[in-house]
């Protein structure tokens, strides 16, 4: 499953990237160009796709997993103790 969230990931990323070159190509992050001085989208739109959102997602994965085998040992031991 993390490999599945990993390689998401990795097309998210790509596509991102695509769209901040149209965003480049219609002007969006230059000052003045459809607004008066001032842009559309600042310069932390740049990095649409790239974030690390993603690793919350195998966190939340990774704890369900851990919390799921914990409960599951235990009461393999309370069946196996009675």
């Amino acid at each position: 499953m993390a490999k599945k969230i990993k390689g998401e990931h990795k097309i998210y990323k790509y596509i991102g990237g695509k769209i901040v070159k149209i965003w480049e190509y219609f002007k969006l992050f230059d000052h003045g160009v459809y607004i008066s001085d001032d842009s559309i989208l600042g310069p932390e739109s740049k990095g649409y796709g790239k974030g690390p959102g993603y690793l919350k997602t195998l966190y939340i994965l990774w704890a369900m997993t851990i919390i799921a085998d914990t409960i599951l040992i235990a009461v393999g031991l309370i069946k196996y103790l009675a």
